[in-house]
C-alpha cells in the first residue's frame, strides 16, 4: 500500500494547485476519468455520490481565517498494490470504507498544541476512485498507454482547516506536528487488519530474493512498520545510486575518446541552443567560440558555471555584454585601456586620446578657484622686508 501526500511545488503544480479554489483540482480529476470513458462521483464518510460542484462548494467554504496565498486544501493518493486489490476483489465499497479509516488515521496523526485529538469527523474531505493509470513514458510502455492489470486508486482532497474552521492542519509541515511516515505505516496496518491481509516482504536468502510472510502471532505496531518503511527507502536510494553509477560507468567504458568528445559537444550544443532561444539574434552565442573556451579549460566546472551564468542572465533579460570574455576570464566586462603614446590615428578626430584635453569633472572649476585664492593670500602675507646678505664673496660664488 502506497499513500502519498502531494506537494504541488514538486508534483502536479497545475493539476493540484491548492492556494485558491478547489475547482481546478476537481476539474482535473473529472477530466482525467472522463477521458477514459469512466463516470465520476465523489464521496466521503457521509455521501457516496457528490458532484464536482458540491465538493468545490464544500471545500471553498471551509477556509475561514486563511490568507489569500495560504494553502486551502491538500491532495492525497491511496494506491493499493495489484495483490492487495485482488485480495478484496477490487471492491469499491471496501475501498471507500478503507478510505474513511485512512482519513481517521490522518486526523489522529496531527499533534496539536492544546493536546486535542482529532477524528475523521473533524475533517472536511472528499475522494474519488480512478480505475486506470496512464504510462508517462518512464517505463516500458509508450507515453499515454493505459497500463494493464488492476490499477484502482483513490484521490482525496482535504481542507487545510478543521470542520470548525479554528485550526490549520498541514500534513507537509514539521514531523513533530504531522509524521508522514507514521501516517503511511498506519494506513498499511489498517488495510492488513481490516481485510486480514498478509503482507509479503522480501529478503535476500543465499543470494536470492525470497518472500517472507510474518507469523500471525506477531502483529506490528505503527512504530515498527514506520522503521521498516524508512529502512526500505534507504535501501532503494542506495540501490538507485549504485545502479545509476554502474550504468554511467558502463556507458563511458563503451565509448571511444572520439565518441566521448562528440557526446560532450552534442550536450554543449544543446545548452547553447537553449540560451540562444532567450537572446535576440544579434546577441546569440557562436557555438564554435563557446567550444573553444570550453576546450581551453578542459570543460571544467568553472567553465560550465560561467556558461550557466550567461544562461541565467539571458533568462532575466540581462544579456552579458562580452560573453566570450566571461567564459575565458570570469569577468563580465573587459577592462578598456588607453592606447600608448603614438599608437596611431585609430582615434578621435585623428588625435591620440592622450593628447585630448582632460574631460572636465564636477567641482574642477571650484578646485582651481580655491587654489588661486590660497596663492593670492600667501603672497599678501609674505614679508616685504629684505634680509641683509652677510655672506662673504667667496660664499656667494
Amino acid at each position: 500500500m502506497y499513500i502519498k501526500i502531494i506537494n504541488p511545488a514538486t508534483n502536479g503544480r497545475n493539476a493540484y494547485s491548492n492556494k485558491g479554489s478547489a475547482r481546478q483540482a476537481s476539474n482535473y480529476l473529472e477530466k482525467d476519468a472522463k477521458k477514459q470513458g469512466h463516470s465520476v462521483a465523489f464521496f466521503n464518510s457521509s455521501a457516496t455520490d457528490l458532484s464536482g460542484d458540491q465538493i468545490v462548494r464544500l471545500l471553498d467554504t471551509n477556509h475561514k481565517g486563511l490568507r489569500l496565498n495560504d494553502v486551502k486544501f491538500y491532495s492525497l493518493v491511496i494506491s493499493p498494490s495489484e495483490r492487495e486489490l485482488e485480495h478484496i476483489n477490487n471492491d469499491s465499497t471496501k475501498l471507500r470504507a478503507y478510505t474513511t479509516d485512512v482519513m481517521h488515521a490522518y486526523a489522529e496523526n496531527f499533534v496539536l498544541k492544546n493536546g486535542q485529538k482529532l477524528t475523521e469527523k473533524d475533517l472536511v474531505w472528499v475522494a474519488t476512485q480512478h480505475n486506470y493509470r496512464v504510462a508517462r513514458g518512464t517505463d516500458d510502455l509508450p507515453s499515454g498507454t493505459v497500463k494493464p492489470g488492476l490499477q484502482t486508486h483513490i484521490h482525496i482532497m482535504v481542507s487545510a482547516r478543521d470542520a470548525q474552521q479554528k485550526t490549520t492542519l498541514s500534513p507537509l509541515g514539521a514531523a513533530a506536528r504531522f509524521n508522514r511516515v507514521h501516517f503511511m505505516a498506519a494506513g498499511n496496518l489498517i488495510f492488513e487488519q481490516k481485510f486480514s491481509y498478509k503482507k509479503i516482504s522480501f529478503a535476500s536468502i543465499s543470494g536470492e530474493w525470497q518472500p517472507i510472510v510474518p507469523p500471525p502471532s506477531s502483529p506490528q505496531t505503527v512504530q515498527q512498520r514506520a522503521e521498516e518503511i524508512r529502512h526500505r527507502k534507504v535501501e532503494r536510494q542506495k540501490n538507485s545510486l549504485a545502479g545509476g553509477r554502474r550504468k554511467r560507468e558502463s556507458e563511458v567504458r563503451n565509448l571511444t575518446s572520439g565518441e566521448l568528445d562528440q557526446a560532450q559537444h552534442k550536450r554543449l550544443q544543446a545548452q547553447v541552443d537553449r540560451i540562444n532561444l532567450k537572446l535576440s539574434p544579434e546577441k546569440q552565442l557562436d557555438f564554435e567560440q563557446v567550444k573553444a573556451a570550453g576546450e581551453q579549460r578542459a570543460y571544467d566546472k568553472t567553465f560550465h558555471g560561467r556558461l550557466s551564468r550567461i544562461g541565467r542572465e539571458a533568462t532575466a533579460s540581462r544579456p552579458v555584454i562580452a560573453p566570450y570574455h566571461l567564459l575565458a576570464t570570469g569577468k563580465a566586462n573587459p577592462v578598456l585601456t588607453l592606447p600608448a603614446p603614438g599608437a596611431g590615428d585609430d582615434l578621435i578626430g585623428g588625435k591620440s586620446l592622450r593628447s585630448l584635453p582632460p574631460r572636465p569633472t564636477p567641482g574642477r572649476a571650484l578646485h582651481d578657484k580655491l587654489l588661486s585664492g590660497i596663492e593670492q593670500l600667501s603672497n599678501a602675507m609674505a614679508s616685504t622686508t629684505h634680509t641683509k646678505d652677510v655672506r662673504g664673496e667667496w660664499e656667494r660664488d
